[in-house]
């Protein structure tokens, strides 16, 4: 069988044939899966068609049939794609013009010829699928630069990074063409794995996000985390189920709610309470829902008259819920906050002013949504005319910088606001970083991976701690922040607490101080998403503050509000923590600045969690998040606003 240059070259990348089946699955060559008389046919055929190209001895076309070339070439991948790859392409002149018997004989004779033990039954169609080519040391990790074969959960990091996670382990393939129904069928029924690759070249996984995928592509071995060039991908048509609530201990008296093992392998609390505080059920209550059809909200606030306002991330929006449960259109006067040349804008936290009663004036954030991706983050305020449904005299009085940290990574915003007493604002902003993550967070010029202090009008609080220092943002007022979520004043204390999302491992809940640098990326209980270290992998390190409390694996907390209502009194002393990736209300009762007891409260929803906040009736507000990591048009609107009062 002669080959042509152009065929020779797909067979020696391997981009022929079928593809192959797991490793260890079914027997190896090293099982007799061919019998004497089959190899002698073969050897025969093998003369008759292939030996004029390849040599008696199979050295022809730089040994490709034989010995360690051979096995380089299809080591970790089924037989059958070897016998595809001949039937499709051999001999040059009159490519599949040999029966299937005939096929499967010449496969036989190469086998036999390379030392593979015969044995008493003979190859067949059905047999060759389940046989491995493996060496005989057994199965080996598929090679750098291999085409592949995968499935798994396709998922999108807050920083927009494409994973495959759960992944199965990686099977070799001969065949770059996407897979059949049929295949797809099948590759849905196979269970997933434990597995993680960051992926590249993910074009339009949107519409993916969240499926189980069969992924072909290029290997690429990687110290930092192994990655997958993604040349197909393919929904094998279903959605991964929910990753798992942490509820692992089953809500056992003094027990941690979550019993997982660390994403940290070496991660070690530096006091007792800082991880896994003992879980206590506390006040049974009723869950009723006020709104069950909102498309991606973000966060509530109370009004003296009894309405809420409510925030939609984008299209960007701030709606009234008024006392009868109607909601209304988005207000007008917001929309017009968007820049020049963005898409959309985007909307966050929205807080009234302490004196609303008397100046009607709120606070919000936003970003542009400028060529798919998000601004910085801005902070606005306006007049709230109730009425006419619509903020008047609204201006951007802040905005973080740089104005655009990144073209692609779009999550990350913070956006949270705390209005102090004497009328400042407390806004958070992440860091926005990649993967492996970059360092603003710990340089002071930029606005990124902070927690601001700014005046009602925008200027910097005069008593922050770094005014008038050459190369330092005047609205500093903390700094090492990751991704920010929730910010709230703990009513007896007085102090402002923090949580932000960790990477994977290394959720946070933070006191803030004036001055304070959190660490990130620098200490960390979590590893980068490959799972690999970050940094030097340390928890400590001196002049850096640890979190009050921290969560491996994580919640992915959001909203936080401190109980300050009477209708549980069971509730007194503690802080609320909604979890995106948990599914859950954290309860966590505060005594002394430290957790002494954490209950998950509505798992029984297993929805994601976006905000939380307690109204003036002593009720707890539950905002459920029925979009996804990444932000984007057209999430389901199913999200719900939830009020908790006693049973």
């Amino acid at each position: 069988m002669r080959l042509s240059g152009n065929i020779i070259l797909l067979f020696a990348l391997g981009l022929f044939g079928g593809p192959g089946l797991a490793r260890g699955a079914g027997k190896t060559v090293w099982d007799g899966v061919y019998s004497p008389a089959q190899a002698e046919r073969g050897q025969t055929a093998y003369t008759r068609s292939c030996a004029t190209c390849h040599k008696e001895d199979l050295s022809g076309y730089q040994s490709i049939l034989k010995g360690d070339h051979f096995m380089t070439q299809w080591r970790e991948t089924s037989l059958s794609a070897f016998f595809k790859t001949i039937s499709n392409t051999m001999p040059r002149d009159v490519p599949g013009s040999l029966t299937g018997n005939q096929y499967l004989d010449i496969t036989a004779y190469v086998l036999s010829y390379n030392g593979f033990p015969k044995g008493a039954n003979e190859l067949t169609l059905a047999s060759i699928e389940s046989v491995q080519v493996q060496g005989k040391d057994g199965p080996q990790e598929v090679p750098s630069g291999s085409l592949i074969d995968v499935v798994g959960c396709l998922e999108q990091t807050p920083n927009n990074v494409w994973m495959l996670t759960r992944g199965t382990r990686l099977v070799r393939t001969k065949n770059p063409a996407e897979s059949t129904p049929a295949e797809l069928k099948a590759w849905d029924t196979k269970p997933l794995g434990t597995l993680t690759f960051e992926l590249m070249s993910v074009y339009k996984g949107d519409p993916l996000k969240g499926a189980r995928v069969q992924i072909k592509g290029l290997f690429v071995k990687n110290p930092a985390g192994d990655k997958i060039n993604v040349t197909t991908i393919q929904g094998t048509g279903s959605m991964c189920s929910a990753p798992p609530a942490p509820t692992t201990t089953a809500k056992i008296e003094g027990q941690p709610i979550d019993g997982r093992p660390t994403e940290k392998k070496d991660n070690q609390p530096a006091f007792p309470q800082q991880t896994r505080a003992p879980y206590h059920a506390t006040a049974p209550f009723n869950v009723t829902t006020l709104v069950d059809n909102l498309p991606a909200p973000w966060s509530i606030a109370f009004l003296p008259s009894g309405n809420l306002l409510l925030t939609e991330r984008l299209p960007g929006s701030i709606h009234i819920l008024d006392k009868n449960g109607v909601l209304s259109k988005p207000l007008t006067g917001v929309a017009e906050l968007m820049s020049p040349g963005a898409k959309d804008i985007g909307l966050l936290d929205v807080v009234p002013d302490p004196n609303y009663a008397t100046n009607h004036q709120i606070f919000f954030t936003l970003y542009d949504y400028v060529n798919n991706t998000n601004s910085n983050t801005y902070v606005a305020k306006g007049k709230l005319d109730e009425a006419e449904f619509a903020v008047r005299e609204a201006k951007v009085i802040f905005r973080a910088l740089p104005n655009m940290p990144s073209k692609r990574l779009g999550g990350k915003t913070g956006g949270r606001i705390v209005v102090a007493p004497d009328g400042t604002l407390f806004v958070t902003t992440g860091d926005r970083s990649d993967s492996p993550p970059w360092g603003v967070a710990q340089d002071l010029s930029n606005h990124l991976g902070k927690v601001l202090h700014i005046t009602a009008d925008g200027a910097p609080a005069p008593d922050n701690p770094f005014l008038g220092k050459p190369g330092i943002l005047p609205e500093i007022w903390a700094y090492g922040i990751r991704s920010p979520e929730g910010l709230g004043v703990d009513p007896n204390t007085g102090k402002l607490w923090e949580n932000e999302h960790g990477p994977r491992g290394g959720d946070e809940l933070n006191i803030i101080e004036k001055g304070k640098n959190y660490g990130w990326p620098v200490i960390v209980h979590g590893i980068d998403y490959p799972g690999t270290a970050i940094g030097e992998g340390i928890t400590h390190k001196e002049g850096m503050e640890e979190p009050v409390y921290y969560w491996d694996p994580v919640i992915a907390p959001s909203g936080l509000a401190f109980y300050t209502g009477n209708l549980f009194p069971q509730w007194q002393g503690s802080v609320f923590v909604g979890g995106l990736r948990g599914n859950l209300l954290s309860r966590l009762k505060i005594v002394n600045d430290k957790v002494v007891e954490e209950e998950a409260l509505l798992t029984d929803l297993h929805t994601r969690i976006r905000d939380v906040r307690v109204g003036p009736d002593g009720a707890v507000y539950v905002l459920t998040d029925s979009g996804g990591s990444s932000v984007s048009y057209g999430p389901p609107a199913k999200s719900k606003l939830l009020k908790l009062t006693p049973k």
